[in-house]
């Protein structure tokens, strides 16, 4: 039987001026739990349940576009806003448990696990970030996720075949109340219920075959069906206390979806120490309804299915004694039906951000691991990434956005990072880290957007840390963006065309902190 407790505080980085309030604070709970069984020899049971509780008063955003019409200037300092809507919170609740039972049938092992998980979150905002009553936000979203998996996998023997299969069951449940409180122009509060129905069925299989001592190919596939329902209905309430209209009026939509998704892998062990393969897998990610719609038409209508060919081959290696790892990889994923989200105009009252399908899109680039082992307490880790995508085919509207980069995919990444641990005594032990991580500009919309844009940035983390053996307490310092880099961590244009505004949220600036721990 193992538990985990955390317990994590911080303080408010950014600022309310008009209430005084700090946000973008943090204070969370969580808690993990497992306990395992061994009724017989060839069975064990493994029962697992967390609970994570997050209680912050509110996350910042601040306008980084537009004026309001003029009647908005954004504030000089980027951690303070001026908000008409002081109360603002976050409540979050989530909590899961599980059964994994494994057999031991000889040649083979059989394993059938069950998962339950629930996730009640209620917050609310001045959705607009200025101190104007223009759009306030007050949501709460319920979700019951239940899933069942048996799976059955050979064991490694004289065969030159290995292989597993097995089958997925998924059923969600969800509802999403969302209120739209719209003051500005004497405009009519909005309230929308939405109640998300999904069912899901898949079966895979893979059947791995040694031909010599070195090469080793693998065919995979995987069919999965879901049906998808939505219920949902979108009100007007009248600030004159007269009744509430239907601007949707209760709309029961469903669709289903099919796939079949294989995959093909040939792997070289050229020497015990070095790897190439090759691979060419296909993959899904299905569609539905969006739950916010711009009007009946919208709610009844599904978007498409995102379907990705990926190609990569790499090679993976250990030299110099083990003291050198090197992995190499270069990639290609084409896509058709891209799920974006993007803003709808829908020239009305209340701003819509729906989930449309871009016909097609491509990324494709290299990614480089470096692990250097200097001297024995000493290692050097360098990983590095090219990335160019694009929108090979999108029409937005009256808009073509035929070649724009696609959403949060920087041009290059690196990362570096020092890590020294010798041992003090014979049960203390020292950590200190040093790390720079560096990313290209990178956009938040399909638009590409130059004011919902990150800018280049690179940022030097580091830490110290002891630790009494494995089973002990620990005691670690760190600090983050110690050159203290401002950029945005996240834009959002949903009220760009209906109120001349766009928001952002801000990375964190320079943070210290300490973490306590204790492992039994």
């Amino acid at each position: 039987m193992s538990t985990k407790p955390s317990y994590k505080e911080r303080d408010g980085w950014t600022r309310d001026a008009i209430s005084g309030r700090n946000l973008n604070d943090e204070d969370s709970l969580s808690f993990r739990g497992q306990l395992q069984i061994e009724p017989s020899d060839s069975l064990d049971i493994t029962f697992s349940i967390d609970h994570a509780r997050d209680r912050p008063t509110s996350s910042f955003k601040e306008v980084v576009g537009g004026t309001l019409f003029g009647f908005f200037q954004e504030s000089a300092d980027p951690f303070s806003g001026a908000y008409d809507f002081s109360d603002s919170f976050i409540r979050r609740n989530i909590l899961g448990a599980s059964m994994s039972a494994n057999w031991d049938l000889g040649d083979a092992s059989l394993s059938a696990i069950s998962a339950y998980r629930s996730t009640n979150i209620h917050y609310t905002e001045d959705f607009d970030s200025t101190p104007f009553p223009v759009v306030h936000l007050d949501t709460s979203q319920k979700t019951r996720q239940y899933t069942q998996e048996i799976r059955i996998v050979s064991k490694e023997g004289d065969s030159p075949f290995s292989w597993i299969a097995g089958l997925f069951f998924l059923r969600d449940r969800g509802r999403a109340n969302d209120h739209f409180i719209l003051p500005f122009f004497a405009l009519d509060d909005e309230l929308t219920d939405a109640r998300t129905r999904t069912s899901s069925i898949a079966g895979y299989g893979e059947i791995s075959y040694r031909v010599t001592s070195k090469l080793k190919l693998t065919a995979g596939a995987r069919y999965t069906h879901e049906r998808k329902r939505l219920g949902i209905q979108r009100q007007f309430l009248p600030f004159a206390g007269g009744p509430a209209f239907d601007f949707i009026p209760l709309t029961t939509s469903s669709t289903s979806f099919n796939n079949f998704s294989p995959r093909f892998v040939a792997e070289y062990q050229a020497t015990d120490d070095i790897l190439g393969y090759a691979s060419v897998t296909r993959g899904f990610k299905s569609g539905g309804f969006n739950n916010f719609p711009a009007d009946a038409v919208a709610a009844a209508t599904p978007f498409s299915s995102e379907k990705i060919t990926a190609y990569e081959a790499g090679l993976k290696g250990t030299l110099l004694d083990r003291r050198l790892r090197l992995n190499t990889a270069a990639f290609l994923y084409d896509y058709s039906d891209l799920q974006v989200f993007a803003p709808i105009d829908t020239g009305g009252q209340v701003p819509v951000v729906q989930i449309t399908n871009a016909a097609k899109g491509r990324v494709k680039g290299i990614e480089i691991e470096l692990a250097v082992m200097a001297v024995p307490d000493l290692k050097f880790d360098i990983n590095y990434a090219h990335l160019i995508s694009q929108y090979r085919r999108f029409r937005f509207g009256t808009l073509d956005l035929s070649g724009n980069t696609l959403p949060r995919a920087p041009r290059d990444t690196l990362s570096f990072s020092a890590d020294w641990s010798p041992q003090l005594s014979t049960n203390v032990d020292l950590s200190l880290r040093g790390e720079y991580v560096y990313s290209s500009n990178l956009f938040f919309t399909p638009f590409n957007d130059p004011e919902l844009q990150t800018g280049n940035v690179g940022l030097f983390n580091a830490s110290l840390g002891v630790a009494h053996g494995k089973d002990g307490w620990s005691l670690s310092l760190y600090g983050r963006n110690l050159a203290n880099r401002r950029n945005l961590a996240h834009g959002i244009d949903a009220l760009a065309n209906t109120f001349d505004l766009k928001t952002g949220q801000l990375a964190a600036p320079r943070q210290y902190g300490i973490i306590l721990g204790w492992k039994y």
